[in-house]
């Protein structure tokens, strides 16, 4: 299952410019590595977290979300949590594909957000592969 640059890099940014040859790099890395899991699930998902340019997050002071500003996170929808189940049954797919994954009590338990997924191309200060 491909993901489009498109989708990570949502419309709804264009009038605060496109990114840098570095990012759009990066975000390829990410993207390509995000299509892998997704194919390895066997389902298509919907990106709730894509990249974040950094006009508009200092906009609505979101600047501590430097991995999306730098296209190295990724993140799906998963109100059903088959995806974040599967993933935790599955971390050597995880590591082979070369992702780490936020903790599902922190991406699941929030009143205020849909559940979800969170992938990142870096790895976390603790070194976990979930963390």
């Amino acid at each position: 299952m491909t993901l489009s640059m498109i989708d990570y890099h949502k419309w709804r940014f264009k009038n605060y410019g496109g990114w840098d040859q570095d990012v759009e790099r990066q975000a390829r890395v990410t993207v390509a590595k995000a299509s892998e899991l997704l194919s390895a699930f066997g389902e298509k998902r919907k990106i709730v977290h894509g990249h974040l340019p950094l006009a508009y997050a200092k906009k609505h002071g979101l600047e501590e979300c430097k991995l999306l500003q730098y296209g190295q996170a990724i993140g799906f929808e998963d109100k059903d949590c088959r995806l974040g189940k599967w993933c935790i049954e599955n971390v050597e797919r995880l590591s082979e594909i070369g992702l780490y994954m936020k903790s599902l009590i922190e991406t699941h338990a929030s009143e205020d957000e849909e559940p979800y997924v969170w992938f990142q191309v870096v790895a976390p200060k603790c070194g976990s592969r979930i963390f």
